[in-house]
């Protein structure tokens, strides 16, 4: 079992002053890539995720993140055969409804697939660029509406009146394609991993997001005891 003890990408922007409105582009391209690249693989096996947000992007000490929250998997292989959709309720909607899928809440005839991993991708990326996920501090309700609607993800004002940052073309772009409504005109995995975004980790050494992210260090390991450890091992995979 690998042990991350750089935490979680929410921990940093929720407790890390540089980062409580979020990330600067070349951090968010770096997480993305990783992220989508994890998300490629899983969903070759047949498994679709149902859970991407910033909380499950836990980051290793050499600078890599690793995709975590499998708890919510599921198999879309049924005896033996890859099925086109999967329909049934999902028990997580009510934590993750900022992130899941209009399709995924609908519980219609047309079910839901990996595309809906996809838009959790988008509505991961404006909560790594904020420091919060859209819709987050509306009811419950209010969210559902919004989404079945194919009203489009709703950034709530701060109130510590600081600005976020500028969300450049890249990013909106890919942002766009993510959360569209439509299921079926969504990017695979694949295709995101060729937008001029994500192309970036392509480029850098695998530290180098270690570095963007100062000055917030992984822990010391040395320090840590056996119950801590544990402890901690334990949170990372929750």
């Amino acid at each position: 079992m690998l042990l991350l003890y750089a935490g979680s990408c929410a921990d940093i922007m929720h407790s890390a002053q540089p980062f409580r409105n979020g990330f600067k582009e070349p951090v968010i391209s770096i997480i993305l890539r990783d992220i989508v690249s994890g998300l490629q693989y899983l969903h070759s096996l047949g498994f679709v995720h149902r859970s991407v947000r910033a909380k499950h992007f836990l980051i290793h000490e050499d600078g890599i993140v690793k995709l975590s929250g499998l708890r919510s998997v599921v198999s879309m292989i049924e005896d033996g055969a890859r099925v086109k959709a999967l329909h049934g309720h999902f028990t997580g909607t009510v934590d993750n409804i900022c992130w899941l899928a209009p399709e995924l809440l609908s519980q219609d005839l047309s079910g839901y697939s990996f595309q809906s991993d996809v838009y959790s991708v988008g509505i991961a990326a404006l909560e790594l660029a904020t420091g919060e996920a859209p819709f987050a501090g509306l009811p419950v309700t209010e969210i559902m509406m919004l989404k079945l609607r194919g009203h489009p993800p709703v950034l709530m004002k701060k109130d510590d009146g600081e600005k976020d940052g500028q969300i450049s073309t890249h990013l909106s772009k890919v942002i766009d394609l993510c959360v569209d409504p439509d299921p079926s005109r969504r990017p695979s995995p694949a295709k995101l991993l060729n937008t001029s975004l994500l192309k970036v980790r392509k480029k850098v050494a695998p530290n180098t997001l270690k570095d963007l992210l100062l000055p917030v260090v992984p822990l010391d390991t040395s320090k840590l005891n056996g119950d801590l450890v544990y402890i901690i091992t334990l949170y990372c995979f929750a």
